[in-house]
Parts: structure tokens; sequence; C-alpha cells
């Protein structure tokens, strides 16, 4: 009786969430515009966006705000006991 009840959400979860989520990393190998056939180029995406610096600025810009924000977070509620 448990797994018909929770069948309903499994199934959802799967179609909105695994789904899409293993589609996206097998399309990340591919060089695939959402219309034509698609061509496997395995890591060449990845080299490619290794190589682009907006990428790499961009990622810089995230992991200097990750920091940021969790250095000044809990610094900023620590004294408000």
């Amino acid at each position: 009786m448990a797994y018909l009840l929770i069948s309903p959400a499994l199934l959802l979860s799967g179609a909105f969430f695994f789904l899409p989520m293993t589609l996206s990393l097998l399309w990340s190998f591919t060089r695939y515009n959402g219309l034509d056939a698609f061509s496997w180029v395995g890591w060449a995406n990845y080299a490619d966006l290794l190589q682009d610096p907006e990428f790499l600025q961009a990622s810089r810009n995230t992991a200097v705000f990750g920091v940021v924000t969790m250095l000044i977070g809990p610094g900023w509620a620590w004294p408000q006991r």
C-alpha cells in the first residue's frame, strides 16, 4: 500500500527532475542545438568552456561571492544573541 501511495511522487520526481538532469548531462557531451541531430564531441565542450575568459571570470565572481557571504552572514548574526 505504501508503494502505491508514493508512486505519483516518484513518477513526478522522475519526469520533472531526474529525466531532465540526465538528458542535460548527456547533451553536454554533444554538439546539439535542439533541432538537428546531435553529434558526440566528448569533453570538447568542457575544454572550450575552460578556455573562455567570460566563464573563468564568472567562476571567480561566484567563488568570491560565496566566500564573502559565508564570512559576513555568520559574522553578522553572531553578536545578536
